[in-house]
């Protein structure tokens, strides 16, 4: 928009993250995040976003949430008109994965605790061993 007329604040906008959560593929009314979900609405999410980057192609905005933890991942297409008609997505990671990245961080330290005391107590034994 600012390219074509050059107007900074004709070229700004705002749009609400809603999620399409009655599936008929549009956004509707929405209830808001402190509300229950209702079959009938869509639901508006508070997210708020860092490392955003944009798909010009596909004429999407990507970014990360800052909470709940873990974060999410957030999609926000803006349809025909951006600021009546955008629908978001959010995508959650696997927590299982992100629980066995945690363990398996967890084994290597504590492996690498034990390779460090048996290191030491050898060294240990063989200084004992020369005097």
């Amino acid at each position: 928009m600012y390219e074509e007329t050059g107007d900074e604040m004709k070229s700004q906008g705002w749009t609400p993250f809603v999620l399409d959560t009655n599936g008929n593929g549009r956004r509707d009314e929405w209830v808001e995040p402190d509300q229950p979900l209702d079959p009938a609405k869509d639901k508006r999410v508070a997210v708020n976003l860092y490392s955003v980057a944009v798909n010009p192609g596909r004429r999407s905005v990507w970014g990360t949430s800052l909470s709940p933890f873990p974060s999410y991942v957030v999609r926000v297409a803006p349809g025909s008109d951006p600021t009546h008609t955008a629908l978001t997505e959010i995508y959650e990671p696997p927590l299982p994965a992100m629980a066995r990245a945690a363990a398996t961080s967890t084994a290597t330290a504590c492996s690498g605790r034990r390779s460090r005391a048996a290191i030491s107590a050898a060294s240990t034994a063989a200084s004992a061993g020369r005097r």
